[in-house]
């Protein structure tokens, strides 16, 4: 048993021996393996082909449309109010001089009545007082004569009377007498002077209630309260039967041919943008829709915290398919300045400065320099010349001298709303 257990082990010793024997030199014979050298495949790139062409720069801002004339609109009486113009609610037209709000007016009228009829007075005061200066004058003549005549009397009296051809008695009544008709004259007189006090008392009596006719009238006319220009109302505050006061407003109203929107837009626009200028307004959940307008006036300087300066642009509403309506949040796109026959390539395309023009499927590395940049372009002043190709894509693995193949020839940028087409598309603002 045991002699058949070693023949088994050495002959399974033997097989092993041989089988790594057979290993050994079929790994020795083994013809060395053939090397076969792989091309070097060119990176396929897309290009832009540079043509010159003219285009405008845009400086884009951002604004709350609000309306050029808003009131709110308050009484300036007291009273009832009695009537309310038909059909006068929140979003209603109005025309300008259009009644509005009707206020009771029987006390201002009262009013009225009573301050004419008081003029009245004073003009029948004025009129007995010149008749009472007419008489009073005729009686200081006649007194006045009477006093010179009195006087003659008294002087003859008193030449007797010294030559003792006159009695004593006589000359005390010629004195007593001119002493009297004196007298007389002097009350004349003073009556006659009071006039002039009483006169002045009457016509500033007179004016003090023309005064109160004309206030009279104008709190008449306040009871009726009219629109002061065309436009729509924002919010009726009142109803019919209401009391109300003096300030107590009683609607807004908006005038909306004419919306001005004060757009922030960034420093760097600040010697770009002009007076005139032309601007497309945008609300971002009507993108069909597009306003024109114009730059009117300018901030005189810009905020210090958030680095934008504003520029007042006005639109003309009442030209406008779908009016701008106050309160609209705007993308503004403020037309700049006019690049003519410059060479402008996509901004994409330049990294740190550079950018890559395909040259016989070769890419050579060209440093640019920037005249402009706008919204996805960017305007080149030197570093490439018109009809280079210049390589838009897979810049991240790109280096000099490296070969391409260009996959899309004649590439054009596109012209969206203007951001880098042509000088009139910008302002345009086509709705």
């Amino acid at each position: 048993m045991l002699r058949k257990f070693l023949v088994s082990l050495v002959l399974m010793a033997l097989v092993v021996a041989g089988g790594l024997g057979v290993a050994a030199y079929l790994i020795r014979t083994k013809p060395p393996p053939v090397r076969k050298a792989n091309p070097i495949r060119p990176l396929r790139v897309a290009v832009h082909r540079v043509i010159p062409k003219t285009v405008q720069e845009t400086v884009v801002g951002y604004g709350t449309a609000r309306p050029d004339e808003a009131a709110t609109i308050s009484a300036q009486v007291s009273g009832k109010i009695v009537e309310v113009a038909r059909g006068l609610e929140d979003g209603s037209s109005i025309t300008q001089g259009q009644l509005l709000i009707h206020i009771e007016e029987d006390d201002y009228r009262h009013q009225l009545e009573r301050a004419r009829n008081l003029i009245k007075a004073d003009q029948a005061t004025l009129e007995q007082i010149k008749l009472e200066g007419d008489n009073l004058r005729r009686l200081v003549s006649s007194a006045e004569q009477e006093v010179r005549i009195a006087q003659d009397e008294y002087t003859r009296v008193s030449r007797l009377f010294e030559k003792n051809v006159a009695a004593k008695r006589e000359f005390d009544l010629i004195r007593a007498s001119v002493l009297r008709v004196t007298r007389e004259q002097d009350t004349l007189r003073t009556q006659l002077a009071v006039l002039g006090p009483r006169t002045e008392q009457t016509l500033a009596s007179m004016a003090a209630h023309k005064a109160e006719v004309e206030l009279a009238q104008l709190s008449l006319d306040r009871c009726r309260i009219t629109a002061p220009f065309d436009g729509r109302v924002k919010r009726r505050l009142v109803e019919i039967g209401e009391t109300i006061g003096p300030g107590r407003p009683v609607m807004t109203v908006l005038k909306l041919d004419r919306i001005e929107v004060p757009i922030e837009l960034p420093a760097s626009g600040a010697g770009k943008v002009e007076i005139g200028s032309g601007c497309a307004l945008s609300v971002e959940s009507m993108p069909a829709v597009r306003w024109p307008g114009r730059v009117e006036r300018l901030g005189p300087a810009a905020d210090e915290r958030s680095r934008t300066f504003t520029a007042y642009v006005v639109v003309d509403n009442a030209k406008q398919r779908a009016p701008l309506l106050p309160g609209l949040f705007v993308r503004a796109e403020v037309a700049g300045p006019v690049h003519t026959d410059v060479l402008v390539v996509p901004r994409g395309a330049i990294r740190d400065g550079v950018v890559f023009v395909a040259v016989d499927g070769v890419a050579r590395r060209r440093p640019v320099t920037l005249a402009a940049t706008l919204k996805d372009t960017a305007v080149v002043s030197n570093g490439i010349r018109a009809d280079d190709t210049v390589i838009v894509t897979n810049l991240a693995g790109l280096r000099d001298e490296m070969q391409v193949e260009i996959e899309e020839q004649g590439r054009e940028l596109a012209n969206s709303r203007g951001e880098a087409g042509t000088a009139s598309r910008p302002g345009a603002g086509v709705q």
